[in-house]
């Protein structure tokens, strides 16, 4: 996927309406984490279906969305999709600061996980 040109707004399953700005992925995302530069239609996914949203342990205006990665080889077939989205002051809506994949869930409080 390469640059995108317009802002995609998301709902979360709580109701949270969370943006993600051309500026952020083409200048951030696709920058610093090159990996995530096929995966915009996750990474929207992981916002409106995550499997966790947890309260980050440094921030708590910031919220860590994950979703497990689709299929995948060897250690990649293990791996979350982790979407950092800082909250507004009021907290009715966000928007997205980075994506990345990681191994692991952190440690933070858990605000919502999907039921089995």
């Amino acid at each position: 996927m390469a640059e995108i040109t317009r802002t995609y707004r998301i709902r979360d399953p709580r109701g949270l309406e969370v943006t993600l700005a051309p500026s952020r992925w083409n200048r951030h995302i696709l920058v610093h984490h090159l990996e995530m530069a096929s995966q915009l239609k996750n990474v929207l996914l992981t916002i409106e279906e995550p499997e966790v949203i947890q309260l980050s342990t440094y921030d708590p205006d910031v919220h860590l969305y994950f979703r497990r990665k689709a299929a995948g080889f060897g250690k990649f077939s293990r791996l979350y999709i982790e979407i950092v989205v800082r909250l507004d002051t009021e907290s009715v809506s966000g928007h997205i600061l980075t994506a990345h994949y990681t191994n692991a869930l952190e440690k933070g409080r858990i605000l919502w996980a999907r039921k089995r």
